[in-house]
């Protein structure tokens, strides 16, 4: 309950505060604006936070409620796939958008699991194409 409040406010002020602040304003003619998408995942976190926070008030009595605890594997994996994402962007920078993507991708499919060699490289080399074709040719917004 106090992680989707505290999650809920953080939203409100994403969309009010921060997002305004560091993203200007653009009225475009095609695509969308700047501010689209990070608005969108702004009012998406805020409903999801109210839906976290109702669920823990709603469960605040029962006594079976799951205790879930970090372990430090758990936390190495979080921590990789930083790495990982931090790496990708700064990959982006160098050699633009599908590679990094496709290797992001790969390497985190194999590092939670996935052993299926052909789903691996399917899914790191279509998923990039198909968001790259989404932006650049639905969005008109252009990938590095």
């Amino acid at each position: 309950m106090v992680g989707g409040t505290i999650l809920a406010l953080f939203a409100v002020a994403l969309y009010f505060i921060i997002i305004p602040a560091e993203i200007i304003f653009a009225q475009v003619r095609m695509g969308v604006s700047p501010r689209y998408f990070p608005n969108l995942l702004a009012g998406l976190l805020f409903v999801f936070a109210v839906s976290l926070a109702v669920d823990g008030y709603r469960m605040r009595d029962h006594k079976k409620m799951k205790s879930y605890s970090v372990t430090a594997k758990d936390l190495r994996i979080v921590l990789f796939t930083l790495g990982v994402i931090a790496l990708q962007i700064v990959g982006f920078d160098y050699i633009g958008y599908l590679v990094p993507a496709m290797l992001a991708i790969a390497v985190c499919m194999y590092m939670y699991g996935q052993r299926n060699y052909l789903l691996i490289v399917l899914v790191s080399v279509l998923l990039p194409l198909g968001i790259k074709y989404f932006f650049e040719q639905m969005l008109q917004v252009a990938l590095p």
